[in-house]
């Protein structure tokens, strides 16, 4: 599978005094934020939403205070979790690469991709994927996570479906495994694989959304050999 961005939908708040259903199951998620963390992603939300829509108000600014990349106090449920690089030697670039993609997630999130990592394990990361709009997985809520190993960026992060042991897609295993040639467990053309320093976790995120939860998803299906 490729690499190629996909197009996403924007969410946008609903009547009825209710969250979109994705940003409302996600936050429930996701570990609770930090203090003083990153700046929120605006949404295509009116500021003077309370006006216009009644008692609504308090649920459009809830919306929009929801943030696309944030930090937590810590990941205790992380797949990851002890899987603890921290304790290595690890290169003196590896934080400033880390902290780089945490910088281009924080700017070029998509509306329906929410991402979450800690200060204290830079090496871990936690993706809530909200199914694309005119796909199965429509709103769909879909937890992914990550860590960066200290060969990072030589080599692609290491990413896990958190599933209830249910395969629902030929590239999301019910083990958790993610079949994707961005991250080097897909064989496909060498051009799509993890390119050092090139490569970058939102092109995982966004090639996930797209290429993986996409309208067709058995087309992605290897094919049975002839009998």
């Amino acid at each position: 599978m490729g690499n190629s961005k996909a197009s996403n939908s924007d969410h946008s708040c609903h009547g009825g005094g209710f969250l979109p259903l994705g940003i409302d199951i996600a936050n429930n998620l996701l570990p609770e934020s930090s203090t003083g963390s990153s700046s929120s992603i605006s949404q295509n939300s009116s500021g003077n939403g309370k006006e216009e829509n009644g008692g609504g108000g308090d649920i459009i600014r809830k919306h929009q205070s929801f943030r696309h990349f944030d930090t937590v106090d810590n990941f205790l449920d992380h797949h990851y979790i002890d899987m603890d690089f921290q304790g290595q030697q690890l290169p003196k670039a590896w934080s400033k690469n880390v902290q780089h993609e945490w910088k281009v997630l924080d700017s070029h999130l998509p509306g329906e991709i929410y991402v979450r990592v800690c200060e204290t394990r830079m090496d871990l990361l936690r993706a809530i994927i909200v199914g694309p709009q005119g796909t199965p997985y429509h709103d769909g809520i879909f937890v992914f996570d990550a860590i960066f190993p200290p060969t990072y960026p030589d080599t692609p992060p290491m990413v896990h479906f958190q599933t209830a042991g249910l395969s629902m897609n030929p590239n999301l295993y019910a083990c958790g495994k993610v079949c994707l040639s961005l991250l080097n467990t897909w064989t496909g053309d060498s051009s799509e694989n993890w390119q050092p320093n090139k490569s970058t976790m939102l092109q995982v995120l966004v090639s996930i959304q797209g290429l993986v939860l996409n309208a067709n998803p058995f087309f992605n299906a290897v094919a049975e050999p002839d009998i």
